[in-house]
């Protein structure tokens, strides 16, 4: 299940805002825990201002969840740069379960965004750290406009 964000008149913040909504739906029901937010990643494993605006936009969403406890990016960082792994090593799902392990977080949130020459699709998804298992996946679609392409 995806949002299809090309359809629509909405701004960028509320196309990706559908994402992050899409995906905690899915959550619930299911057991409540820490989450953190591992961050998004191109997957030629460069970077843009894009990448931070859908990583702050995903601790904004998660946190407005009270079965959600997001763990703070720069206990994140500290993880990350203990462990010598990369931002872009995240999108991995076992380096991405071994650094919840390390958070003690039940779920970690990573995804990718991949250009295309008229859009920008947006993964997300959510992996239980105890299991290995995707608990939530969305995507969205976004159209390669004005705004969108300032922040790629």
């Amino acid at each position: 299940k995806g949002v299809d964000a090309v359809s629509g008149g909405r701004s960028l913040d509320s196309h990706v805002a559908l994402l992050f909504r899409e995906m905690s739906l899915s959550m619930s029901g299911k057991e409540p825990g820490v989450i953190a937010v591992s961050g998004f990643t191109e997957k030629d494993g460069g970077g843009c201002p894009m990448l931070d605006f859908l990583n702050e936009l995903a601790v904004l969403e998660m946190s407005k969840y009270d079965s959600l406890k997001v763990v703070e990016r720069s206990r994140l960082d500290s993880v990350i740069s203990e462990q010598k792994l990369s931002l872009s090593s995240l999108t991995d799902t076992d380096t991405a379960i071994q650094v919840g392990n390390l958070l003690s977080a039940k779920y970690i949130l990573t995804g990718s965004l991949i250009e295309m020459p008229a859009s920008v699709v947006v993964f997300g998804r959510i992996i239980n750290t105890g299991s290995g298992e995707i608990e939530s996946v969305a995507q969205i679609v976004l159209p390669k406009n004005q705004e969108v392409s300032a922040m790629l």
